[in-house]
């Protein structure tokens, strides 16, 4: 077992004992997981990692640190938006966006926009 912070979030995360089985699960070399463990894991990536292996996100968000360990008891899961990275943010309202609309292939998105409150149609360039 590893004894930095983020050696053990990387084992108790993936539930793989050793730095070869954790590369090996999520599919980079051994040498990038020991980068990460001993530098830390890249922000997108360690989200990514929780979300692909359902881990805590608050953990995950304190590890960053994007929220501090004080701040953890009164914390309500619907604030942890404002702490996520934006990529993962931009990522997931893509992902429900297209999974909406094949669901629902006759959504008129113009018009469900012109339903938004301040909402100007642009003329279109020419």
């Amino acid at each position: 077992m590893c004894n930095t912070k983020w050696g053990t979030w990387l084992h108790r995360i993936t539930r793989q004992r050793t730095s070869r089985s954790i590369a090996n699960k999520i599919g980079v070399s051994h040498t990038t997981v020991q980068r990460w463990v001993e530098r830390g894991v890249p922000v997108q990536t360690a989200w990514d990692l929780t979300v692909r292996f359902r881990g805590d996100p608050i953990e995950t968000l304190v590890l960053l640190g994007r929220i501090r360990p004080e701040d953890v008891p009164g914390l309500n899961y619907t604030e942890l938006v404002k702490y996520a990275p934006a990529d993962a943010l931009t990522q997931e309202l893509h992902s429900r966006t297209v999974t909406v609309l094949r669901a629902h292939p006759d959504i008129d998105l113009q018009k469900k926009f012109a339903e938004l409150e301040g909402y100007q149609e642009r003329p279109a360039r020419m």
